[in-house]
């Protein structure tokens, strides 16, 4: 039983307890209570789907004919509001991380972009954003812009004939050396190497 209903039960008045009203009311508090706290973390949701997982009318006043019962009862009420509050939780945070994916693609070869711009841009702390990022994406802030960048250079290592240097500033890299270490630790090749490779294969 979850340490909030016995809290509850330990400091609702015996006499009371005895009441079956009283224990109605309880149990359709704690129920009203719990869609509101779904419906914070998750403003947009549909709570019709979402009072199913709870109980109806029937079932509360039912439950609430036995105090053993009703004990019962209100833990499934807070264990299943935990339940839907991270998946709404989960949910939301997908959203932030898929917006915030797309931000990047979308300026990958901005040179200031960093975790605090998208943070920003999501409108999270750094900190959260990045742990949370980490989570959905399996992968850090970091690696996932790298890996991102690096994507584009080896299309325009295969397709163009540009200079390493004018490819670096163009994936938001300000020194071509340091674009040469990161794809050759990544890729085990250079990318003179890498194009070489792409244009034989290709011919």
């Amino acid at each position: 039983m979850p340490a909030i209903v016995e809290e509850l039960t330990r400091s609702l008045d015996k006499n009371d307890m005895q009441s079956l009203l009283y224990r109605y009311y309880i149990l359709m508090d704690l129920t009203n209570t719990a869609m509101r706290i779904i419906r914070n973390f998750n403003p947009e949701l549909d709570l019709k789907p979402v009072a199913g997982h709870f109980v109806d009318m029937r079932q509360v006043f039912q439950s609430a004919m036995s105090t053993d019962v009703f004990a019962d009862l209100a833990s499934d009420i807070c264990m299943k509001t935990i339940e839907l509050r991270d998946s709404s939780n989960s949910g939301h945070h997908m959203k932030l991380v898929a917006c915030a994916c797309e931000y990047i693609r979308q300026n990958f070869n901005n040179p200031d972009i960093s975790l605090n711009t998208v943070a920003a841009f999501v409108a999270l702390s750094p900190t959260h954003f990045s742990t949370i990022f980490s989570q959905e994406m399996g992968v850090t802030f970091i690696e996932y812009l790298t890996t991102v960048r690096m994507d584009k250079v080896k299309e325009m290592l295969a397709s163009t004939d540009e200079k390493l240097v004018n490819i670096a500033f163009a994936v938001g890299y300000n020194e071509p050396n340091y674009l040469s270490y990161l794809f050759k630790k990544r890729e085990g090749v250079t990318p003179k190497e890498f194009r070489t490779q792409r244009r034989a294969s290709s011919s």
